[in-house]
């Protein structure tokens, strides 16, 4: 079974040859290198964990319009930021894809939430115009609507 296969047959409770394998947030990079130390061979980590594959449609699901990220403040070992969701976190300078901790976030009663809940229109015209898909030959948006997104393969007529 390949993995459209196997994904398409747990989406629809089929039978499978195994569960759906995937690593989504990747390895951090001191991590390969550590392993790669310690005898893990000169090979892709997907290959080596025997992952299965998947493509990336990104979707920015974010506010419309987006909060202007910026940096509040810092020390050598850290930074203080903003970020276009508006949350305030701080960011180790070292490791600037963990985030320490969460600081601020935009809402916090009522007033709040039904103030930023425009940004976050699922039929905002603009919205279509973030969709980015990563492998443009492999798949297409056909459509955008109430939220959902319907992808079908160019050159067949499977939607799924």
């Amino acid at each position: 079974m390949n993995t459209r296969e196997r994904f398409l047959a747990a989406m629809n409770y089929g039978n499978l040859d195994r569960v759906p394998f995937w690593e989504f947030w990747g390895f951090e990079k001191e991590t390969i290198n550590r392993w790669r130390c310690e005898g893990l061979m000169n090979m892709d980590v997907t290959d080596f964990f025997g992952l299965d594959t998947w493509e990336l449609i990104q979707i920015d699901t974010g506010p419309i319009p987006s909060f202007v990220p910026r940096t509040i403040s810092g020390d050598e070992r850290s930074r203080i930021e903003v970020r276009e969701d508006g949350v305030t976190v701080r960011v180790l300078k070292n490791r600037p894809t963990i985030i320490y901790s969460g600081i601020y976030y935009p809402i916090k009663d009522r007033k709040d939430f039904d103030k930023i809940k425009k940004r976050y229109n699922p039929m905002d015209p603009p919205r279509k115009n973030r969709v980015k898909i990563v492998k443009e030959d492999q798949a297409l948006i056909e459509h955008i609507e109430k939220g959902w997104i319907l992808i079908k393969e160019l050159n067949h007529d499977n939607i799924y």
